[in-house]
């Protein structure tokens, strides 16, 4: 386990030599320099999280030689500007449960198909990159996704339909650009607590079938284009 923090200068020296390390946890630091290639040997790392650890102004981009590190269940990536593209390596981490790359500068960067093949993935937090794109299919259609959380990005166009048997117990999506109807097939996750989808494009009207979402702790839909009036069903939603 390796803690680092406050750390200023070049990535530390000789990180590649440390072969058994299973954590490395990087924060809180200014960081001038990429990171470098020998960081891919570590390939008995099971957690890397890597938050605020490149100095202002310093612009660098996700190595795709991250990949390599097929042992992670554990990726955070958090508020270090990064720039370019989401590496469609990160596909190749079949072991991830949790993956959080959030805060960095993807400007015109979409959502790689190849993050399909993430198939343990329980938590999936892409917000606040400036991604763009119609959201994926998969995303919908997964049978291990308990959270994913994509606000605060530039995707567009519709929701797809939602495959029954899916449960998604929390869908985050606010302050992007997707339009079109809320999709009645969203009444069919009936273990969601989370529906957040404020401030977007949706039209239309709501969809009553919401109302079976017994579960729901969290339902906000504020900022969009939506008409009509409340559905009689939402209040089935509300404690007696």
């Amino acid at each position: 386990y390796l803690v680092c923090q406050d750390e200023s200068g070049t990535f530390p020296n000789g990180i590649g030599r440390l072969r058994k390390l299973k954590s490395f946890v990087f924060q809180t630091s200014t960081i001038t320099s990429e990171i470098p290639d020998e960081f891919s040997r570590l390939e008995n790392l099971v957690l890397v999280s890597f938050n605020s650890i490149f100095e202002t102004g310093v612009a660098t981009n996700i190595p795709m030689r991250i990949g390599k590190l097929t042992e992670l269940t554990s990726l955070a990536l958090t508020h270090n500007a990064f720039i370019g593209n989401l590496p469609v390596e990160v596909g190749n981490l079949q072991k991830l449960t949790s993956l959080k790359i959030t805060e960095n500068n993807f400007f015109g960067t979409t959502l790689p198909a190849e993050f399909s093949r993430l198939t343990s993935l329980k938590v999936l937090d892409l917000s606040q990159n400036n991604l763009t794109g119609q959201l994926p299919s998969w995303l919908f259609s997964s049978t291990s996704l308990n959270q994913f959380d994509l606000r605060d990005n530039a995707f567009e166009g519709s929701l797809p339909n939602i495959e029954e048997g899916v449960s998604v117990p929390s869908i985050i999506l606010s302050g992007n650009k997707l339009n079109g109807s809320i999709p009645e097939s969203l009444g069919l996750f009936r273990d969601m607590q989370n529906l957040i989808l404020n401030d977007n494009l949706f039209s239309s009207s709501i969809p009553p079938i919401l109302g079976n979402l017994t579960k729901l702790l969290t339902l906000q839909l504020d900022n969009n284009r939506l008409t009509g009036s409340l559905p009689v069903q939402l209040g089935r939603l509300v404690p007696p």
